[in-house]
């Protein structure tokens, strides 16, 4: 009879020693995703459900102590390696890197990293954080901790309906599982067709796979397979979640039906492992595997910030082979290091219904030794920033900085902006779009916001990609002094012309159309955007494809088009370059002729009601493109200006709109 409540299944620990043995293995020597975590949650919901029916039956779920002993197996470790994660990026990271950092150790600490993760995975000026972030493998643990809050919840009510009812506590979960089961696959088929990157993230589109394993436990199996079957099934599972992550594209395709892969290959393992005697049993269950399976969770924890760390410190994208098998023997060393000096002595602690109170107790006192050195830092880092800032502004009012003076060591202690804050480089009006400002269609409306006036003032429209909106900073401060009303329509990369390449993005697609709509009914008084686009890599930078026809469709709408040269862009980050060669101001800068054309590409578009501004004396002055000019430095990273560089160009650019014949 296959059921949670048989003898204990070793071929189980050794499923759960394999699953993570594959993650491990895959993220350091493949490079990709294995389906390894799939089997994790689903042995999580099997043992998880077996347990809780046993005690529903019995009459006492005892929710306070089951949900403190749960978690009591699960933190300690977990905020033993948050505290590792942070002291390596504060000994081996950029300052730049810190605040989502920050931000993922609390939501890894509290259980919603996945929420932060997915958050970030839609947002354009997050994007690359969770590729690099050492603690971004905790989205599991995420959901996995939101499961083991949620099911303890449905197997009471399970247990209310059996008893008001008079049916078996198994029969009503049945029901639920499979109700949970048939909604959660149904809306993970369709939102990872819609948005994959969130749903795979999703603890909704997840529980399916959850709801899985707790059915594998309800259902019984009275008798065993024949041994063939078995064999079988159990062999066929083992090599399908061996294959699962070279044959499929885990990380681009789950959680949607793809993920029956690695789920139903466990649940085979599990079917063919109730028949006694079989091989792939006894491989699973054998002493070594069992061992492996003692260590598997800080195994799991630890491996991917060292990896990480690695690939971050040595600059490169991946290990070899024998570099990978350093990083998996440290793992391994590290994992055993905590399972016997932290996570056993820990272990056998445990807290009953009567002193459940304690065990609460030493959970929020384990979350305390996060929470507490982590604000500290950030309190500390806060006031090291406020410091740099009053000295930032006492050197420029003492000395009058000298804005082309960037040639020779560069002091930290006045350096601008910090990397630490660099969220707040992001310019942003503060107000959703309402009313008459709001766009009919979705795409355009989901990200537009304004600054209002009043009804009968003009209007300013800033239209285009990340690149569009750092020139808020400068737009956005003019136009208000001129009391024009202020609509910023932006899209991360997705530039306001209707043939540039946006990633092949239907959502892209979408919203320049719906922009142009927008452009034609409202008639605005000036559009400002981005024309044209540097290259990292040479000094052809190019009007942006489709600009053209793009203006056409709105010259007639609109009072005055202004149309700003790209900025320079860079192949390596510029901000950490700057912090990394502070004896030298010019060690990150690059001559003219190898970031821009000779002559400006969107020359040929000036018209009556058409200006060109072009700032490329501003960043490369004196035929050099700069990384710092006076205590500034200018990039957050290899192609996006900082706000604090920004806001010294307002004077300059309403100097150059005077000039190309543009009147407020």
């Amino acid at each position: 009879m296959l059921d949670a409540s048989q003898k204990h299944r070793y071929d189980l620990d050794g499923l759960r020693a394999f699953a993570i043995a594959l993650v491990v293995a895959y993220h350091v020597w493949v490079g990709r995703v294995s389906g390894g975590v799939d089997v994790f949650l689903l042995l999580s919901a099997f043992f998880m459900t077996g347990s809780l029916v046993r005690k529903a039956e019995r009459g006492k779920i005892g929710l306070g102590a089951y949900w403190v002993n749960r978690f009591w197996r699960l933190v300690p470790v977990a905020a033993l390696t948050i505290v590792g994660v942070l002291v390596g990026a504060l000994l081996l990271l950029p300052s730049s890197t810190w605040q989502p950092i920050w931000d993922q150790a609390w939501a890894s600490l509290f259980y919603f990293q996945n929420v932060e993760l997915a958050s970030n995975a839609v947002d354009y000026y997050a994007r690359g954080v969770n590729e690099v972030s050492p603690l971004l493998h905790f989205w599991s643990l995420s959901v996995q901790g939101q499961i083991f809050i949620i099911w303890p919840l449905l197997l009471l009510a399970c247990w209310g309906i059996a008893r008001r009812m008079k049916w078996r506590v198994r029969s009503v979960a049945l029901v639920v599982f499979s109700v949970v089961f048939v909604a959660s696959f149904a809306y993970s088929v369709w939102f990872t067709a819609t948005n994959q990157t969130t749903a795979y993230y999703s603890t909704a589109a997840r529980m399916w796979e959850f709801a899985i394993g707790s059915l594998v436990a309800l259902i019984p199996l009275h008798r065993s397979l024949p041994r063939p079957i078995a064999e079988l099934l159990g062999w066929g599972g083992v090599t399908a979640l061996l294959v699962c992550g070279m044959v499929i594209d885990v990380s681009g395709g789950f959680p949607g039906y793809l993920a029956l892969w690695p789920v139903l290959a466990a649940v085979a393992v599990i079917v063919g492992g109730a028949t006694p005697g079989t091989t792939f049993g006894s491989v699973l269950g054998s002493r070594f595997m069992r061992w492996l399976g003692t260590f598997a969770y800080p195994l799991y924890l630890v491996h991917w910030p060292l990896l990480v760390f690695f690939m971050i410190t040595t600059e490169t994208a991946r290990p070899d082979l024998l570099q990978g098998a350093v990083i998996v023997g440290i793992s391994i060393a590290l994992a055993i290091m905590i399972r016997y000096s932290v996570d056993k002595p820990l272990q056998a602690i445990r807290f009953e219904r009567r002193n459940a109170w304690a065990g609460a107790l030493a959970l929020v006192a384990t979350v305390s030794m996060v929470a507490v050195p982590l604000l500290q830092w950030q309190n500390l880092e806060g006031q090291r920033a406020d410091a740099i800032v009053a000295a930032a502004e006492q050197a420029a009012a003492e000395t009058q900085v000298n804005l082309r003076a960037s040639e020779g060591a560069l002091d930290s202690a006045t350096l601008l902006p910090i990397g630490s804050q660099m969220n707040e480089e992001w310019v942003a009006l503060n107000e959703a779009c309402t009313a008459d400002y709001r766009p009919a269609g979705a795409d355009a409306a989901e990200q537009c916001s304004q600054t209002i006036i009043s009804a009968d003032s003009p209007t300013l429209v800033i239209v285009g990609d990340s690149h569009a909106q750092q020139w808020m900073a400068v737009f956005a401060p003019l136009a208000e002094a001129n009391g024009y009303n202020i609509v910023a329509l932006l899209r991360g990369g997705c530039a306001f012309a209707l043939d540039e390449w946006a990633g092949g993005s239907e959502e892209c697609d979408r919203w320049r159309l719906q922009v142009i709509d927008y452009i034609q009914q409202t008639e605005p008084d000036v559009l400002v955007s981005v024309g044209s686009r540097a290259q990292a890599a040479d000094a052809e930078d190019r009007l942006l494809d489709g600009i053209e026809r793009t203006l056409v469709q709105v010259e007639d709408a609109v009072g005055d088009i202004i149309l700003i040269r790209d900025n320079p862009r860079y192949i390596d980050n510029i901000f950490d370059c700057v912090h990394q060669n502070l004896a030298d101001g010019l060690a990150c800068a690059a001559p003219l002729d190898e970031k821009l054309a000779d002559s400006n590409p969107l020359e040929d578009l000036a018209a009556d009601n058409v200006h060109i501004i072009d700032m490329t004396d501003q960043f490369c002055p004196e035929g050099i493109c700069r990384a710092v000019i006076g205590n500034v430095i200018l990039y957050m990273d290899d192609n996006h200006i900082t706000k604090t560089f920004m806001q010294q160009l307002v004077n300059p650019v309403a100097l150059a709109l005077e000039e190309s014949g543009f009147r407020w």
